[in-house]
């Protein structure tokens, strides 16, 4: 996800890790996205440095870096998934439960790839059914907490609104599909959903059946993926690029 990545010490010594992406990228919604959601003094900070290295910048994005900056505010004039086209060569998903019940799903990441090359990423948080707490012993897995959800929604707006759009004519990759497409069945039938038609291949089978280990992060070391924390929206980016080399 990071093309260019340094560490800043401010004047109180505090650390500061800034991230961006590819500034000659033709992924245009990509860079915009990262724009909008970038906070002014990170952005600053990352433009600065970046220049100071010799990066050039195509002159769409420096205009809308300096915008940004002067004002404290952007807004991506493109949508997803229609810059897309809703069409991707796959679509790797990961769920994050609640509790033991495959219904209670909390959180949805996905990381996008379309001509072999990563294009999005996201997260989602999601409003569990009535009654679905967090566990303590899932919270310690993926350090989801009932806070986070306050304003989330459930899984049928959710679909209503994004998913629908791309699930059904994708291809989805999970790594253990016996979790994940159990939780998404369980979804589908609590909500009703009928409109959907699910293609997927799972990763862990694959290996399986070509004899490479099954567990991800053995996988992530075979095929030189950096290996990152559980609950990281990376990790559907390591699905990805597993599925990638494989």
């Amino acid at each position: 996800m990071s093309w260019f990545k340094n560490n800043f010490r401010s004047k109180d010594k505090i650390s500061i890790t800034v991230e961006g992406v590819n500034p000659q990228t033709e992924n245009e919604f990509r860079f915009l996205n990262f724009l909008e959601r970038e906070q002014v003094f990170f952005l600053e900070k990352w433009f600065e440095q970046s220049k100071k290295l010799g990066h050039q910048f195509k002159p769409q994005y420096s205009d809308a870096i300096v915008q940004k900056i002067r004002t404290g505010k952007f807004s991506n004039p493109h949508s997803f998934p229609e810059y897309f086209n809703s069409e991707f060569d796959f679509i790797a998903i990961d769920f994050e439960t609640a509790n033991n019940n495959r219904v209670s799903a909390c959180a949805l990441g996905l990381a996008f790839v379309k001509n072999n090359t990563f294009v999005h990423e996201e997260k989602h948080y999601i409003l569990p059914p009535a009654g679905e707490k967090i566990l303590s012993s899932h919270e310690r897995f993926h350090g989801i907490q009932e806070e986070d959800l306050e304003f989330a929604l459930d899984f049928k707006e959710l679909w209503d609104l994004e998913f629908s759009k791309y699930f059904n004519n994708n291809l989805i990759v999970f790594h253990n599909s016996s979790m994940d497409l159990s939780v998404l069945k369980s979804l589908f039938s609590y909500y009703k959903i009928e409109d959907f038609s699910i293609d997927y291949i799972d990763t862990m089978r694959l290996a399986e059946i070509s004899g490479k280990p099954k567990k991800l992060t053995e996988l992530a070391n075979l095929f030189e993926v950096p290996i990152i924390k559980h609950h990281d929206l990376k990790k559907m980016q390591r699905h990805a690029r597993i599925f990638l080399r494989s």
